[in-house]
């Protein structure tokens, strides 16, 4: 379904199904979807989906425990290495590289935060420590906050479960 151009506006869907399914046949997949060679804008469902896989991949790890997921999330804090994976699309919303690049690496955050793993919180807390790239610097000035809460959400979920989360923060 991810690569029927028919179903682009159920994408976002797709993706996020796949990630609370929670079952790791799903990562490649996904990883697949994320990185596939797109030319130019995308559209905002093209984006949401694309974009919404490092989130739904944390869903994924608190489902299945893939270390996959978790190694690429990791991964993903930098901004940097979206240029080294060679995305090529452009997000319709914003209009350099690196708000892409951002933008990507904040979903990573929330991704690890809902994956409830106990080596996500350590990455989360490494946000927190001086920034070695010029890209980590901007990211940890924007992010700040963003970690914090992260950092939260993630205690609570490792303690309660996602299930457990979802009614409290009701």
């Amino acid at each position: 379904m991810l690569s029927d151009p028919g179903e682009e506006t159920y994408w976002p869907n797709i993706v996020g199904v796949l990630g609370m399914v929670g079952d790791e046949r799903a990562v490649g997949p996904l990883l697949a979807f994320l990185s596939e060679d797109v030319q130019g804008t995308l559209s905002h469902a093209h984006y949401k989906a694309k974009s919404s896989v490092p989130m739904v991949l944390g869903y994924l790890v608190n489902k299945s425990g893939s270390e996959e997921a978790l190694a690429y999330l990791v991964e993903s804090l930098d901004p940097d290495v979206w240029v080294a994976r060679g995305l090529t699309w452009n997000s319709p919303y914003n209009v350099s590289v690196a708000g892409r690049n951002q933008q990507l690496s904040t979903m990573a955050i929330w991704g690890l935060a809902l994956s409830g793993n106990s080596a996500a919180a350590g990455a989360l807390r490494s946000l927190q420590e001086p920034a070695e790239t010029e890209a980590a610097v901007r990211l940890r000035a924007d992010v700040s906050d963003l970690v914090a809460e992260a950092l939260r959400v993630h205690a609570m979920i490792a303690t309660v479960g996602l299930a457990g989360y979802y009614r409290k923060e009701r």
